[in-house]
């Protein structure tokens, strides 16, 4: 049924929704000329939307990121390091990842190159970012 299907459809399509948190551990930070401090890392979290589309061993898609971060703390004292943003990413790879949906391959891969941009943010620089992602299974 699913080869009668014209290339608008869904085959090929991949809907991604991630949430991901990390919780910051203590450590100590060594200032130069001075006491060793207690650091304290704030909690990181995000949720992505994203959506690709497979047109045989070529993918393309686009990613939403909220992403933010708390403020990390020195000997007590909170320093000023919180973030928040929202980036917009756009993704073109080429691989063979969907075949391992029929069976077993000898050397499974995908190459992503991603452009990501900050779109709104809070003490995070306004850029853009070329990415590139190599993944395999063995």
């Amino acid at each position: 049924l699913l080869d009668a299907l014209p290339i608008s459809s869904i085959r090929g399509a991949r809907f991604d929704l991630r949430a991901w948190g990390s919780t910051g551990i203590k450590g100590r930070a060594s200032v130069p000329g001075g006491p060793e401090e207690q650091l304290e890392l704030g909690n990181r979290s995000a949720i992505s939307l994203a959506w690709s589309q497979e047109f045989g061993p070529v993918t393309s898609g686009i990613e939403y990121e909220f992403f933010d971060k708390r403020s990390a703390s020195l000997s007590g004292g909170r320093l000023d390091d919180q973030a928040r943003g929202q980036y917009l990413r756009f993704q073109l790879g080429f691989g063979n990842l969907a075949g391992l949906e029929q069976g077993p391959m000898a050397f499974p891969f995908r190459f992503d190159m991603q452009v990501e941009s900050l779109e709104r943010g809070s003490n995070l620089p306004k850029g853009e970012r070329l990415v590139f992602n190599l993944q395999t299974y063995f």
